[in-house]
């Protein structure tokens, strides 16, 4: 993680840029950990943040309650906060999955870094230790730092964890099966990955699932520190050798699907070396597109390279936007922070580049092989100049193409000060059909919420959650919000979006120990807009009263007067139905047109605007 003891700085933000190519101090007091500040300005949201008929969101209809931790505040917080689920034997707990239960209740699975996997049980309102992952180092930022949930779950009972094997020194991805009990079965384990490691740091592992059942994965460099990033004496001390070797999994992100083959996983199409081999190709650089097609130099399972520590994870539900944080350097105040999120395969620029779009402080690109680490990189590459349009890695370690691809920027950057850490939250997406009472408002729609581990105090820094709205090309940001500030937040180190429409958090709130600030909560929503009929998707929106439409499996009901257009797309941009109407107008779709189970996209086209709802086939 390598952000014990940091504070962070200042915080800048990038609004409509040009598309591009590519230890916590203890608290004294626990009584407010829990619970929103009572009494916030009803702040209305901004354009891009507003939705028809319903009133503006403000914070003051949100509220904060607490669902497990180490310790129970109640007799201390005050009669608003919820009696929450002591779990004694919390110890910094990492990442989490959901597994929905009837009545819009949600279990929370979780894992600790010393191995552990708890279940919440929402129903019970109890939690109980399902195993323990066998065989693990704990040293350092070592240990259980991931899981995700089999998207047919409820069925098979498969979970996957990302841990750093004891021996031999290993990272592995597992797939284990829960027993009739709900425990994991180790003799059940399936190593889809593995992958050396070296040293203590610098791990990744967040991991989730997208609507295709692809999974994805972020891997730390687990290399030395910048500046000493550039060894050429000591392989285990180059990050030349992780994240910029496109041989070695470390320092990116990975995308497989798992299956039962006897790998068990395959290749999604469209992963960086495919990716890029096409864009090498169509340039007339066959001898580099061949070097990107052969997988002994690409490894096909890579998604994104270039990363030095990607901890948290997300991906758009339909528009499959990959969001990552990404823990930055921390030897000078001078250096930015990243939230990343990209619509395409990428290199992200380390140990080489690091930042943003702008050109002022906390959001340009830095060139670290000629800042603090420009005395090991010349000594290790005397002469050799690098370009954010390809850097060149001639590292003896580099067992990968010497040239890499140009370097994408990130998204959302910040100064990284005398320390941060980047956390992603979820692109939020509002389930019209879900009957939960806590879920956000359709306002939020599409929108991407970050964090950072590091909290700022009185110092201008990164303090509460920061909600973006992103363009319709996800190339850049058009509205903000900074909101939550007054919730004391505790080192959240994970964030994400349940079933049940509501925002997790885990505050981490400790280093190789638990405090008292130590939990999971959630941000509710207590307003009253909860819509049946899906957002609309896009900047293009119509006013109050235009078209929309209701779409299910056998057919599209179309309330807007007039001539409309409707597209029925797959996730893969699969054309299977067009219908020209004037309206308003019923079309059957028949029962065997949707027939396969996924995510379809139905696209409604007025003079009024263009609508896309999603349309889900169990």
């Amino acid at each position: 993680m390598g952000v014990g003891n940091h504070k962070v700085a200042s915080f800048r933000l990038r609004i409509d840029a040009p598309p591009v190519k590519g230890s916590l101090s203890m608290r004294s007091a626990i009584k407010s950990i829990f619970i929103l500040a009572t009494g916030l300005a009803a702040q209305a949201a901004h354009a891009a943040f507003t939705y028809p008929d319903c009133p503006d969101a403000a914070e003051s209809q949100f509220r904060y309650v607490p669902v497990v931790g180490s310790h129970d505040p109640t007799a201390n917080a005050g009669a608003n906060t919820k009696p929450m689920v002591v779990d004694p034997g919390m110890l910094e707990p990492l990442h989490l999955a959901f597994d929905s239960r009837p009545g819009d209740k949600t279990d929370i699975y979780y894992v600790e870094k010393t191995g552990a996997i708890k279940r919440y049980d929402a129903v019970a309102n109890t939690v109980s230790l399902v195993g323990n992952a066998p065989g693990i180092s704990t040293g350092g930022e070592m240990g259980l730092t991931g899981i995700a949930l089999d998207p047919a779950f409820k069925t098979n009972k498969n979970i996957y964890l990302y841990m750093a094997n004891g021996t031999p020194a290993e990272f592995h991805v597992s797939r284990f099966t829960l027993n009739a009990g709900g425990k994991l079965d180790n003799a059940s384990e399936k190593v889809l990955l593995r992958f050396h490691r070296t040293g203590e740091n610098h791990t990744g592992g967040a991991m989730t699932f997208d609507s295709y059942g692809d999974l994805w994965i972020t891997v730390g460099k687990n290399a030395k520190d910048y500046p000493n990033s550039y060894n050429e004496t000591t392989e285990s001390l180059s990050s030349e050798g992780t994240s910029a070797n496109l041989a070695d999994f470390r320092g990116g992100v990975l995308r497989i699907h798992p299956d039962n083959s006897a790998q068990g996983y395959s290749i999604p199409p469209g992963n960086f070396a495919e990716y890029w081999s096409s864009k090498f190709r169509a340039a007339g650089n066959t001898t580099l597109a061949d070097q990107y097609a052969d997988p002994k130099k690409v490894l096909p399972e890579l998604y994104v390279k270039g990363t030095r520590n990607a901890y948290s994870i997300n991906v758009h539900p339909t528009k499959r936007w990959l969001a990552w944080g990404e823990f930055g350097v921390n030897t000078t105040n001078t250096y930015t922070e990243e939230h990343n999120l990209v619509t395409h395969p990428a290199y992200g620029g380390y140990p080489y580049f690091a930042g943003g779009f702008g050109a002022g402080d906390g959001t340009g690109y830095y060139e670290l092989w000629s800042g603090a680490g420009a005395a090991q990189y010349d000594a290790a590459h005397p002469g050799l100049k690098q370009s954010a349009a390809g850097p060149i890695n001639k590292s003896k370690w580099n067992r990968g193409p010497e040239q890499m691809p140009p370097v994408t920027p990130a998204m959302h950057t910040y100064m990284h000060g005398s320390g941060a850490g980047a956390i992603t939250g979820p692109i939020y997406h509002y389930d019209p059909a879900s009957t939960s009472t806590i879920k956000w408002p359709p306002h939020f729609d599409g929108s991407w919420l970050l964090t950072d581990w590091v909290q700022g105090s009185g110092n201008n820094g990164f303090k509460g959650a920061k909600i973006l709205k992103m363009s319709d090309a996800g190339d850049r940001v058009v509205d903000s919000l900074k909101w939550f500030q007054n919730l004391n937040w505790f080192e959240p180190v994970s964030f994400d979006q349940g079933p049940d429409g509501a925002i997790y958090v885990i505050m981490y709130a400790g280093w190789h120990t638990a405090t008292t600030g130590t939990h999971i909560g959630r941000i509710e929503y207590t307003g009253t807009c909860r819509p049946t009929v899906a957002t609309a998707i896009g900047s293009n929106a119509a006013a109050p009263g235009a078209a929309s439409f209701r779409a299910t499996l056998d057919r599209i009901s179309v309330f807007a007067v007039g001539e409309s257009t409707v597209i029925i797309r797959d996730l893969r941009g699969r054309v299977l139905f067009t219908s020209r109407q004037t309206g308003p107008r019923e079309l059957p779709l028949g029962k065997t047109l949707l027939r396969e189970s996924g995510v379809y996209l139905v696209s409604l086209a007025t003079v009024r605007g263009n609508f896309t709802r999603e349309l889900s086939k169990p």
